[in-house]
């Protein structure tokens, strides 16, 4: 389980780096939290 969760805060800080638009930003801020808003 833990490894699970360190393998996707990789996954999620790699994908807002490269993020170049506010709208991905708030993909992964969606994907993160599991729910929009």
């Amino acid at each position: 389980m833990r490894e699970r969760i360190e393998r996707l805060r990789e996954e999620a800080e790699s994908g807002i780096r490269s993020a170049t638009s506010l709208k991905e930003l708030d993909e992964w801020r969606v994907r993160l939290l599991g729910r929009k808003g």
